[in-house]
């Protein structure tokens, strides 16, 4: 499988962590047996009928342990290498291109996350303390660290930043978010984020148009105001909808502005 560009593994983060828990768990458990045999090598190098017959014996493994009754952890195993070994086909066919694709193509519907935040203090959490989502996203932020590195790791678990926005207003910016322009009066979206650093953040998502409204007399109401010309208006309305917001999220926004109606 090719490797992903940094807007494609961000927006793939947050699709996985919209998954169902059940799906994600499962996730997690391939990844766990995939990196137990990374010794071996990778797959680029076999038959599909070969990993044909690998699926079908692994298969053989997982009808036997059923039988005989196994632990719950040892079906999962074996279970995991079933769905590794079907991955592996989907690869070496092709199969897993369409996936790279579905950021912008067929976007699958967010789940409210889980993250925990407060309104003024990014709290750390433990490796214990998180959700299966939370734990794909940090793993994927943070590849080459081992599980035991990850669950001593101070950090703040998100997948993007806090996003509120306020609705649809008009407001001074630096220009439209889209196509730039001259600073003046734009439609705007003001959304508060969760702190100074957060909001510094967001606006750096942007090429333009975005700027932080940050008094230091009201630390904990900090905004970032990001404008749209008329004709870019969708693109901001698609923002305005937004509880989170990554770099993918504002890429999808200048798509859809850029895809004015006649």
């Amino acid at each position: 499988m090719r490797t992903l560009t940094p807007t494609e593994r961000e927006m793939l983060v947050m699709q996985l962590a919209s998954l169902r828990p059940e799906v994600a768990a499962f996730a997690l458990a391939m990844e766990d047996k995939l990196r137990q045999n990374d010794h071996k090598g990778g797959w680029d190098d076999c038959s599909k009928q070969y990993m044909a017959m690998r699926l079908t014996q692994e298969r053989e493994e997982l009808r036997d342990a059923i039988a005989r009754g196994a632990p719950p952890e040892e079906i999962l195993k074996e279970a995991a290498d079933v769905a590794n070994f079907a991955m592996m086909v989907a690869d070496l066919v092709g199969g897993l291109g369409a996936v790279v694709a579905l950021p912008e193509s067929r976007p699958l519907p967010l789940r409210p996350a889980s993250y925990v935040e407060t309104q003024r203090i990014e709290p750390k959490l433990r490796w214990k303390k998180l959700s299966v989502a939370e734990r794909i996203a940090l793993r994927e932020e943070h590849r080459g660290m081992s599980e035991h590195e990850l669950s001593e790791a101070d950090w703040i678990p998100r997948v993007g930043e806090s996003f509120q926005p306020r609705g649809i207003g008009h407001d001074e910016t630096p220009g439209c978010f889209v196509c730039g322009g001259e600073p003046g009066l734009y439609h705007n979206v003001a959304a508060f984020v969760v702190s100074k650093a957060s909001g510094e953040r967001v606006v750096a998502m942007f090429d333009q148009g975005a700027r932080l409204a940050y008094s230091e007399g009201e630390p904990d109401r900090v905004q970032v105001k990001i404008g749209a010309c008329e004709a870019d208006l969708r693109g901001l309305k698609y923002l305005s909808t937004l509880r989170r917001i990554t770099r993918a999220e504002v890429t999808t926004a200048i798509i859809k502005a850029r895809s004015r109606e006649p």
